[in-house]
């Protein structure tokens, strides 16, 4: 187990420390052998495209939910207005 671990360390450095150019040939030939990973590669951007979409709709969330809690605050103070006018309470 540990020759294992030991290996896939190896590898990793040795891959990790290829230059960029060697990368991408390795990379293209690759894709030449495994076309299937090109669809990989687009379902990862399909991905992160996605992850964008789920950023920005969460950020209008968070601005929804301050209007609705400025709203609520509004709708609160009316209210308490309303009882105190309501029961006399009012000055």
């Amino acid at each position: 187990m540990k020759k294992l671990l030991a290996m896939g360390l190896i590898i990793g450095l040795g891959v990790l420390s290829l230059n960029a150019k060697q990368f991408d040939r390795h990379y293209d030939n690759f894709i030449k052998v495994n076309p299937e990973i090109e669809r990989i590669s687009d379902f990862r951007e399909k991905i992160r495209h996605n992850e964008i979409k789920i950023q920005k709709l969460w950020e209008k969330i968070q601005v929804l939910e301050q209007k609705n809690n400025r709203y609520f605050h509004k709708i609160k103070r009316i209210k308490e207005k309303n009882h105190h006018r309501r029961y006399g309470l009012l000055r």
